[in-house]
């Protein structure tokens, strides 16, 4: 398991390569909102968190104006 504490700025975005088959990551959004962006996008807004698999392209973007603050955990 990894635990990760990210920030991005207005405008910024992360691009991501699929992991393997077995991998998942669940994101917590401490303050802000974030966009997930998968064949289906999604906005997580502060104080919920999301699971998915990470078997697959994704990014996280933040497409307001104040950044976001989320936890990212990446789970084998």
């Amino acid at each position: 398991m990894e635990l990760w504490r990210w920030t991005l700025a207005p405008g910024e975005r992360y691009d991501a390569l699929p992991d393997g088959s077995d991998f998942s990551e669940m994101i917590w959004v401490l303050s802000g909102e974030l966009t997930l962006e998968t064949e289906v996008p999604r906005t997580i807004r502060a104080g919920n968190f999301m699971v998915f698999s990470s078997a697959q392209a994704y990014a996280y973007v933040n497409l307001g104006a104040e950044p976001p603050h989320f936890v990212r955990n990446v789970i084998s």
